[in-house]
């Protein structure tokens, strides 16, 4: 899993601004929350010395990926998903 050759599109949601770094020749792509949502979710679980297990917004990134696709023209549908490190995922897709 390499995306460091990747250049990061943004996806602005209502909860979010998501970071996303496609790669569509290989129908995958990395998606993470914004920082500052990130460093909310670490200050949580610092705080209550990991007692508290923060959710991952894997949801709200799904909803983001489709957005990206319907913003870049594409009809996409995700097959597979793994959290890289929490706040990042990466996305298997296939475009019909």
């Amino acid at each position: 899993m390499e995306y460091a050759d990747v250049t990061a599109a943004y996806q602005a949601m209502p909860d979010d601004t998501y970071k996303i770094f496609d790669k569509p020749s290989e129908g995958r792509m990395l998606i993470s929350t914004s920082l500052g949502k990130a460093m909310a979710t670490g200050a949580v679980q610092g705080a209550t010395l990991g007692v508290v297990k923060v959710p991952s917004d894997l949801p709200g990134m799904e909803a983001a990926a489709q957005a990206f696709f319907a913003r870049t023209g594409r009809t996409c549908t995700i097959t597979s998903r793994d959290e890289v490190i929490q706040p990042n995922w990466e996305l298997r897709y296939t475009c019909g």
